[in-house]
């Protein structure tokens, strides 16, 4: 019994730290988002700084923004808000004032907070190319396959690896993978996000389809051929991976070392210092646990999305057919069934829509 508490316990603690967390977002959905995100901007150009009101007017005025129209009443209730939201911490700073004046404007000091920098970065990203079509990193692949090789040469050599080598590999490899997994995502969002558009005409979307599955098509074939190479690197690294960190951490604690001395604080560590992301690389090359790889995913994904391409054009036989996508209803004069090719294509849509989906469900992952 109290285990089964202890357990409710430790899962209403949970909850209510993701809560919090995700509590740093509302600003970007309130009435005022703009104001926030032009104060949150002003924080996240500087770096361990404590600002006061006073010193937030001034920079919001150097802007042309909408933050430049807000008074410091307004601007003090904006930045409660964001304390309150976990965006920023009030500053411990102590402050130094030559006049009761001063000290009445300045005693009110706001910093950003990790989560608010994080939450604003991220915002910011989405603001820059939400709409736009990412470029897959596919050159990346090649310098995964090469570095893992390196790698798994250096953890098999007599001796065990220099570990100062094997940290840089090991920082530049994840490095390299983060980057060409991202791209991947963001690309096949963008392809499902076109796939649904239905203000293209038949040749306008018939023609960009074409181009981005042949793009989907170029994409898996490099995968393909460089997955079984980075599986094997790995499997070869393996059986060393746990004495690699290990003499990794001795040589190079880190921020590591905080969490040793005090337990309650949790530390990130830069990603291939953990097994987790080793476990992370591996389930996207291998097949692990029952399940399949995502490069395993992907293939069949894009597979049934280029079906419809390879079986070409569907025609429809008999009084009214009509070939999907033709807006002419050229044989649709019979029976009058101009509006057929029409619900072709609509049904169509919908269902390049699905393997679209299928796709990005593969890498999301």
């Amino acid at each position: 019994m109290e285990g089964n508490q202890g357990e409710t316990s430790h899962e209403e603690e949970a909850g209510a730290e993701a809560w919090q967390r995700l509590s740093a977002y509302a600003y970007l959905s309130a009435p005022e988002r703009l104001d926030y995100v032009a104060v949150m901007r002003v924080f996240c150009g500087t770096l361990l700084a404590d600002l006061s009101v006073p010193d937030l007017l001034a920079k919001l005025a150097e802007t042309d923004g909408p933050g430049v129209a807000l008074d410091a009443e307004t601007l003090t209730r904006r930045l409660e808000e964001l304390v309150r939201w976990g965006n920023l911490l009030r500053s411990t700073h102590t402050v130094r004032a030559t006049s009761i004046a001063e000290y009445q404007r300045s005693r009110s000091r706001y910093q950003l907070s990790k989560l608010g920098e994080r939450v604003q970065r991220d915002a910011d990203e989405v603001l820059a190319g939400a709409d736009a079509a990412r470029e897959v990193s596919s050159e990346l692949l090649a310098l995964v396959d090469r570095g893992l090789r390196e790698i798994a040469a250096m953890a098999a050599a007599p001796g065990g690896a220099d570990p100062q080598q094997a940290l840089e590999r090991i920082s530049t490899l994840f490095v390299q993978f983060a980057e060409f997994a991202e791209s991947v995502r963001d690309f096949y969002a963008y392809l499902g996000q076109v796939l649904a558009r239905y203000d293209l005409d038949s040749a306008e979307y018939q023609g960009f389809k074409e181009l981005l599955l042949d793009y989907v098509e170029a994409i898996t074939e490099d995968v393909s051929f460089r997955a079984p190479r980075i599986a094997a690197h790995l499997d070869s690294v393996w059986p060393h991976l746990p004495a690699l960190l290990a003499r990794i951490d001795a040589h190079a604690a880190g921020i590591g070392a905080l969490a040793e001395g005090l337990p309650e604080t949790r530390v990130q560590r830069s990603r291939g210092r953990d097994r987790a992301d080793w476990e992370g690389l591996r389930e996207w090359f291998t097949v692990t646990g029952g399940h399949s790889s995502q490069v395993d995913q992907l293939r069949d994904a894009t597979l049934r999305a280029l079906q419809p391409r390879d079986a070409g054009m569907i025609q429809t036989t008999g009084p009214g057919s009509a070939s999907l996508g033709s807006g002419s209803g050229e044989g649709a004069a019979a029976g009058g069934a101009g509006a057929v090719p029409a619900a072709q294509e609509v049904l169509q849509r919908v269902e390049d829509l699905g393997e679209a989906q299928a796709v990005v469900r593969a890498f999301g992952s």
